[in-house]
């Protein structure tokens, strides 16, 4: 998870990202879970470089009806990561 410089996020990231993930789930490897302050696209990219990763999911919200507004600026995100990521790309879409 990327939060924008401007944000302050209220509790730990990593533990709320680390509840996404059911405890009876039977996983091959841990998850890492990463949570990092900064420019969403350009950290996405760069922390995927840092770790040689071979895919990058992400979940992306359907585009508002409003330009300008905050879903918006998600499928900016999105085109930037496709854009210049070097591994493939997974979108997930979120339910509207």
């Amino acid at each position: 998870y990327v939060a924008p410089a401007d944000e302050v996020p209220k509790e730990s990231l990593k533990e709320v990202i680390r509840n996404l993930i059911p405890v009876e789930m039977e996983l091959s490897f841990a998850p890492q879970v990463l949570a990092e302050v900064g420019d969403p696209p350009q950290k996405i990219l760069d922390m995927s470089k840092e770790l040689a990763v071979d895919l990058i999911v992400l979940g992306v919200k359907p585009p508002a009806l409003f330009q300008g507004t905050s879903t918006h600026q998600s499928m900016a995100t999105v085109c930037k990561v496709v854009s210049g990521a070097s591994c493939p790309v997974i979108t997930v879409r979120t339910q509207a």
